[in-house]
Parts: structure tokens; C-alpha cells; sequence
């Protein structure tokens, strides 16, 4: 069921953050934000993720039933790390994956998902499941607000370690914005921000962060709020629930060792994603998340006013006016 050629994300040369370069949405990040104008996506006869999503259907391959997965692989880390089956099953988007058992989501479909509160509830599971993977919780629904898990350490050391991850991320991402959770997404982003920029417990994400994550926000404003928090991280320093000095004592031991991974990793381990070495690894991403052939990215050096950026959905870019 899969595409056994390595994905371009782990074959190219990572990129050179350019100073002053202002910050750039790829081509695939503009085409979803728009809508995927021109690209029908509506075959009536295709249905798999309707069937999964109601517990009908096996996920394929190395698979199971959704209400199985959201019973047994919760707290099952390896299970969720090292099988590369089911994430384009539990989150569809409107895009190729290498899972060729897996079906492109049809606009039909998502439909149904919205209409459907069993289904709305399975994908909160879902969505639940893979934030306990990656060290968060859910603390509202309705703000979206996260928090730490109480195993964080060991899930954010993983996260650090494990870049595939970062890919399923950014297929996560887009699928809320599908099925009308949109409203999730920017403190999902604040929060793995600020452990990646203030505590410093993440640092790894840094780079998938500002190239592909927080291009998926389609509400503009949220995005030039991100852009200005990206780019002063002080003001990511006041989560709702925890104070600054007591999750700076509790990110500590994490933060040492994930600076000891970084220090520890050269281009070649950056280029592998630590997954070069188990060919199932590099078949885990669909092809929405192209992140290296056409993404640029925000310079670190860079400092834009985001009271004075447009967007131009044309070529991707927001830029100073």
C-alpha cells in the first residue's frame, strides 16, 4: 500500500534561513488555504473514510477498527511511533498520501463528518490520542487551550527526536481546518512555540514551526498574531494555566537533554530525520507535506511588524506594507 520512494523532505539540503527574507507560505500550504480552487474532490462512489470514521472499516494496512485504536493505542507510544499505516486514515485531507490504501478525503465526506456528532466525537479521540502522543492535553474545547501531560518529558523528548512527527503534524493541522475545528489550531501552535522558543524543551520543531505549521492557519489575522509571537517569543511567555517560573523549573531536565540531541545532530542525521535507517519511516508522510522543494522560510534574524503585513495568496507571501 505504499510509495517506497523517499519523500524529498528527507532527501533535500536543508534550506539556509536568508535575513530580512519575509515570511512564506509554500505553494501546497496557499492551495490549502484557498480552498483548492479548480480540484473537484467530490467522487460520490469514494467513501473509505466515512466508513472508517463509523467504525466500519479497518484502517489499512497494519490497521484496525477506529474505537480500537482510540481504546489500545492510546497510551501504546511505540505502536503510534513505528506504525506508518494509519495516520492518513485517522486524519484525511484533500491530498495524495504514500499510503495508497488510503483515500484522498472527498468534499462529500467531509461533509458528513460535520453533520455527524459520533463521528465529531471520534475525531476529538483522535485528536486527543495524538496530543497525548506529543505531550499535550486538552484542557477546553472551546478555546482549544492545551496543556502539559504529566509524562511531557519523555513525549517531548521523543518529539524532539523523531522528525517525521513534525510531518503528521502538519497533516493534523490541516485536517481541523476541514472538518470546521479551525479554532484548535492557533493554541496548538502557541503552545508548542512556547516550549519550543521560551522553554526550550522542543527545539527541534523550530524550523517545521515557521515553514509549514503556521501556514496552515487560514484566518489571516491569526496568522500575523503568530508571525509577531514567532517573532518575540516573550510574548508567548503567559500560558493560561501554569505560570512561567514553574513550567521553566518543570522544563529543566528536558530542556538539557533535548540541547544535548540538538548539539549531538549533524546535517546528515537533520537530512534522515531518524528514519532513514527503517524503510517504513520514510514512507509514514503523504505528499501534501512536500516541505523542502518549494518552502522558504522566516528569517530568525528577521522582525516583521505584523500591524503592517498583507498577504498575497497568489505567491504565498506575507510581507511588510
Amino acid at each position: 500500500c505504499f510509495d517506497a520512494s523517499m519523500h524529498p523532505f528527507f532527501s533535500t539540503a536543508r534550506k539556509k534561513m536568508k535575513p530580512n527574507e519575509p515570511f512564506r507560505i509554500n505553494r501546497d500550504l496557499v492551495r490549502y488555504r484557498n480552498g483548492y480552487p479548480g480540484v473537484p474532490l467530490d467522487d460520490k462512489r469514494l467513501n473509505k473514510n466515512v466508513s472508517f470514521y463509523r467504525n466500519l472499516l479497518r484502517s489499512e494496512p497494519n490497521g484496525e477498527f477506529i474505537d480500537v485504536m482510540h481504546k489500545e493505542w492510546a497510551e501504546d507510544y511505540d505502536e503510534l511511533e513505528f506504525n506508518h499505516g494509519y495516520i492518513q486514515w485517522l486524519f484525511p485531507i484533500h491530498e495524495d498520501g504514500m499510503n495508497s490504501c488510503a483515500q484522498i478525503l472527498q468534499r462529500h465526506e467531509k461533509a458528513a463528518f460535520i453533520k455527524d456528532p459520533e463521528i465529531m466525537e471520534r475525531i476529538r479521540r483522535s485528536y486527543t490520542m495524538m496530543l497525548g502522543f506529543y505531550g499535550a492535553k486538552i484542557v477546553d474545547w472551546e478555546s482549544g487551550e492545551l496543556a502539559r501531560t504529566e509524562n511531557f518529558e519523555d513525549r517531548f523528548r521523543n518529539l524532539n527526536r523523531k522528525f517525521h512527527n513534525y510531518l503528521r503534524i502538519t497533516r493534523i493541522l490541516k485536517f481541523l481546518g476541514e472538518v470546521g475545528l479551525e479554532h484548535l489550531k492557533l493554541p496548538f501552535l502557541k503552545f508548542f512555540a512556547r516550549e519550543a522558543l521560551v522553554h526550550r524543551t522542543i527545539p527541534s520543531i523550530k524550523e517545521s514551526l515557521r515553514e509549514y505549521w503556521a501556514g496552515t492557519l487560514r484566518d489571516n489575522e491569526e496568522l500575523k498574531q503568530l508571525i509577531k509571537m514567532l517573532n518575540d517569543p516573550a510574548l508567548l511567555m503567559e500560558p493560561a494555566r501554569e505560570s512561567v517560573s514553574s513550567a521553566s523549573k518543570q522544563s529543566e531536565s528536558v530542556s538539557k537533554d533535548s540541547r544535548k540531541d540538538v548539539a549531538s545532530s549533524d546535517d546528515a542525521q537533520a537530512k534522515r530525520h531518524d528514519e532513514g535507517a527503517a524503510a517504513g519511516e520514510k514512507q509514514q508522510t503523504g505528499v501534501e507535506e512536500s516541505q523542502e522543494s518549494q518552502a522558504t522560510t522566516v528569517a530568525d534574524e528577521e522582525e516583521l511588524d505584523p500591524d503592517a503585513v498583507d498577504l498575497d495568496e497568489a505567491g504565498g507571501r506575507v510581507c511588510a506594507v
